[in-house]
């Protein structure tokens, strides 16, 4: 039997997958019946595609050898990292790469990844009807919605284009939610085609509400289709294997085949990030070994906004603590009235928190969650997922040993290295690279729990 002749569809192979993976009881099912299973299921799939694998427990299935057999190099439903060139803001670009390198570190590659995928996330509601127990932001109930009103719709519009002019096209890697659900607001397409004029991409969508209204759900993913051409921004959440069974009852496989299932729902091999609410039910609830500790569900390195309450959080994803128990930094907190105002508000968080060269007055240190070794001719810093080495001359160590004290500025290490007869020029170029790599303490005031 040739590749072609033992592949799926990718809509039947997609839905064979959710199932596989949300459902614990279609595993044994498949390797006692396979073609019984799959045809209750109604799913044209080839036993041959998935027999080598029976015997192993789903987490240990080679989804990506499967995927690549069904689908070869077109991977439909990739999510873009963000573009950099994108970003016309010197200040921004620079912050922005240094959160990715320290991002890097601080977490498993294939999870770092997926964390860079949103420069701004738009919440056009205040809480969220879900009421999901997993909720990796704590969204309170849903309190207020922000229309599309004609005074709205000019807010929103001033926003969308004071974003494009002060970072860049860039401004358009974006979600229309983030602790809120975008189908909670009857308007969310107005806003999407508002978004979609100014940047030419739509918001990353996701809902739990998909179901809810099949002709809704249809039409938003056809209009992101055609309009976006790369059909990869819309999702459902799925909270239960009887949403699942529901929404596989009122979509066909073909219609579900561009809407991604995020599969969140206890039962599913899948792993919730220990952060919100679900670090208050450890313990307590079915599924507890889902938890992936080191994780996050933040995307999102840039502005959070809430449209309802006119506030701007400048956040950055990090490992979840009790310090940020929903796994992302928060550098500062600002209000605005209108779009003007907006834009300023955004210059003012860029020059407050971001800088493109090394802090010429800010006290040096190094993050504290890396690990300090001093070597012969140098240091390494390391976390449990990457090291970075500065070697090569005596001089470095003792440059290690000065960061790690926390107490020196870059002229005071300049000073104090020249009785080592070195050069102002080895200290500022090596600041400048453990700078740009994100070693160490961002400037600003913003984001200092884990450090003080």
């Amino acid at each position: 039997m040739t590749d072609m002749e033992s592949s799926p569809s990718f809509a039947h192979y997609k839905r064979f997958k959710e199932i596989l993976v949300a459902d614990p009881g279609f595993l044994p099912d498949l390797r006692q019946d396979p073609k019984g299973t799959l045809a209750a299921h109604f799913l044209s799939v080839p036993v041959a595609l998935f027999a080598p694998h029976l015997s192993l427990p789903v987490r240990s299935w080679p989804f990506a050898d499967i995927d690549r057999r069904v689908m070869g190099t077109d991977w439909r439903h990739e999510i873009p990292g963000v573009d950099e060139s994108a970003i016309i803001n010197p200040r921004f670009k620079a912050w922005f790469r240094r959160q990715q390198e320290r991002i890097r570190g601080q977490f498993v590659k294939p999870h770092a990844d997926l964390l860079n995928q949103v420069l701004f996330a738009f919440e056009l509601s205040v809480g969220c009807s879900g009421g999901c127990d997993f909720c990796t932001f704590s969204a309170p109930s849903l309190e207020e919605v922000f229309r599309y009103t004609e005074k709205n719709q000019h807010l929103w519009r001033g926003i969308l284009i004071a974003a494009r002019e002060v970072i860049g096209p860039a401004a358009g890697f974006c979600t229309g939610y983030w602790a809120t659900d975008p189908f909670d607001n009857p308007d969310y397409e107005k806003f999407c085609r508002d978004a979609h004029a100014c940047f030419g991409r739509f918001p990353k969508t996701t809902t739990i509400k998909g179901q809810v209204s099949p002709p809704r759900s249809l039409e938003f993913q056809k209009m992101v289709s055609e309009k976006q051409g790369i059909p990869t921004f819309f999702g459902f959440s799925v909270t239960s294997l009887d949403m699942l069974d529901r929404i596989h009852s009122r979509f066909s496989p073909e219609e579900l085949e561009f809407i991604g299932l995020a599969l969140n729902n206890p039962e599913a091999s899948t792993r919730y990030s220990n952060t919100g609410r679900i670090r208050e039910l450890t313990g307590e609830k079915p599924g507890e070994e889902k938890i992936y500790l080191e994780g996050t569900s933040a995307c999102l390195t840039g502005f959070l906004l809430n449209l309802p309450r006119r506030t701007i959080r400048l956040i950055s994803p990090c490992p979840p603590s009790e310090a940020w128990p929903f796994g992302y930094l928060v550098f500062d907190s600002v209000r605005f009235s209108d779009p003007p105002d907006f834009a300023r508000r955004l210059e003012w968080l860029i020059a407050e928190h971001m800088t493109v060269d090394r802090p010429s007055e800010q006290i040096l240190r190094i993050r504290s969650d890396l690990e300090l070794t001093l070597l012969e001719d140098g240091f390494e810093l390391k976390t449990p997922h990457l090291k970075h080495t500065f070697t090569g001359d005596p001089l470095l160590r003792e440059l290690g040993r000065s960061l790690a004290t926390g107490s020196h500025r870059i002229a005071d290490l300049e000073e104090k290295f020249i009785l080592y007869t070195a050069s102002p020029d080895f200290i500022s170029d090596t600041v400048r690279r453990l700078f740009e790599a994100g070693l160490l303490v961002e400037p600003g005031n913003g984001a200092t729990s884990n450090d003080d």
